[in-house]
């Protein structure tokens, strides 16, 4: 994860920003799902995933770059393994 002292807050403060947003649009409205999200830290699952550039293209993101956390977090499908149209082209 990010390497400051206080990530382990900051990754929480981001879980529950996601839990009251996931709540508010009524995805997450069973109390035994909220407890879940709530207990089980989506970083420590997403050390590298990708997301796509505004091309379209996908680039690999991981604990290294900035806003990491903030894309763990989001409410959004994470892609966490990509294949190249052309495999002679992926290193």
């Amino acid at each position: 994860m990010e390497n400051q002292p206080n990530s382990t807050a900051r990754a929480a403060r981001r879980r529950a920003r996601l839990i009251r947003t996931l709540r508010s649009a009524g995805v997450l409205a069973d109390p035994a799902w909220r407890e879940a999200f709530a207990q089980v830290p989506r970083h420590v699952f997403l050390g590298r995933f990708f997301v796509a550039d505004s091309a379209g293209c996908w680039q690999a993101a991981d604990r290294t770059d900035p806003g990491w956390l903030d894309h763990v977090y989001a409410d959004r499908v994470l892609c966490r393994r990509a294949r190249p149209a052309n495999r002679r082209s992926w290193p």
